[in-house]
């Protein structure tokens, strides 16, 4: 069984969460709506934002893979 879980995380190695805002690297603004972490090692997720889908690192962030310790 899979022990881990994924978070997204910026620069600073902090979580972003639903609702958290977000700037791309084009200084727009956006808001976090949902997102899909990799589904294979060459991808690198989707985030969600009232702007659309969009590759994580169009944001900076990236997802990581976290042991679930449950």
């Amino acid at each position: 069984m899979d022990k881990y879980n994924w978070a997204l995380i910026d620069q600073d190695e902090k979580v972003i969460m639903k609702g958290d805002v977000v700037h791309s690297f084009r200084g727009e603004t956006d808001t976090v709506i949902s997102g899909r972490p990799p589904h294979k090692p060459s991808s690198s997720g989707f985030v969600n934002t009232t702007g659309g889908e969009y590759y994580a690192h169009v944001y900076g962030l990236k997802w990581v893979r976290v042991w679930d310790a449950e």
